[in-house]
């Protein structure tokens, strides 16, 4: 996902989301597939279903606003961190009925660290998306939906 363009108050002007199936009522992450291979493209979408825009931060993991999650033993979940870009953070609007795609590749250099990795490998995954409804409250994200897991083998 490309990031928004911004105003003065680094508040992204202009777009608010694209047209993409949503849910009345519910705001949903609904992935591309349900499993991926090591090294493919996660492609995420963060659908608001809700009769209000959304708003949350941008630089998550691959500098979106989404963080991947590893399922770690005894049951917690890792955030996979990465992002590289070297300006502020941007608050993202996801207008009413409409949606942000993601894409998380891991291959990405917001990954890298100065080596040549690749950023998440085998195991069980999930998205987590938090948002909030006052754009001015920068942040501060206190609602939070996850995406179903997923396996990348």
């Amino acid at each position: 996902m490309q990031p928004a363009v911004t105003g003065k108050a680094g508040v992204p002007q202009g777009n608010s989301g694209s047209a993409v199936p949503v849910t009345t009522g519910k705001v949903e992450i609904r992935l591309g597939k349900a499993s991926y291979r090591v090294g493919e493209v996660v492609v995420v979408t963060v659908a608001n279903g809700l009769g209000k825009s959304l708003y949350a931060e941008d630089f998550k993991t691959v500098c979106s606003i989404v963080t991947l999650q590893r399922s770690e033993s005894g049951g917690a979940w890792k955030d996979i961190e990465g992002c590289q870009l070297g300006r502020p953070t941007a608050t993202v609007t996801i207008g009413a009925g409409l949606g942000q795609t993601v894409d998380i590749d891991p291959n990405s250099t917001h990954f890298r660290d100065g080596g040549n990795r690749i950023g998440f490998g085998p195991g069980t995954y999930r998205v987590k998306f938090g948002y909030r409804f006052d754009r001015d409250r920068v942040g501060e994200e206190p609602l939070v939906v996850y995406s179903s897991e997923f396996g990348v083998r």
